[in-house]
């Protein structure tokens, strides 16, 4: 078992289907190709069809869901780079930057400055 995740492949899937066709158990599938008990019976659950788990088709959906998935905006874009900008030069910390723009109705995370800091940062 990895404690990195790791989306299942097409072949783990095929695993999954002909382990489950010969009886065999959530943990003895997880131990057999790796993974945990839990992210065999979501597998499972997630991409069950009427006729049951199929790999062709739980391989399907899992792309589709993938391709669905949202990706966040950029934070740090236009008046708010500026503003946080302008506070880092006169010395405010990420903290005190980040509550005085939470104020003004702009959002954006300490952890983002401290991220931009160091993206910024010469080598």
């Amino acid at each position: 078992m990895s404690n990195k995740y790791q989306r299942l492949c097409a072949g783990k899937r095929i695993v999954i289907a002909n382990m489950r066709q010969a009886g065999k158990t959530q943990i003895e599938i997880a131990q057999a190709i790796g993974s945990t008990q839990a992210s065999i019976s979501k597998e499972l659950s997630r991409n069950r069809g009427e006729r049951g788990y199929r790999p062709a088709q739980a391989e399907r959906l899992a792309i589709e869901r993938k391709n669905q998935k949202r990706t966040r905006p950029k934070v740090m874009v236009g008046i708010i780079k500026d503003a946080v900008e302008a506070r880092l030069r006169i010395k405010h910390s990420p903290d005190q930057i980040s509550n005085s723009l939470i104020l003004k109705g702009l959002k954006v995370s300490h952890e983002t400055i401290y991220q931009h800091l160091a993206d910024d940062r010469p080598l």
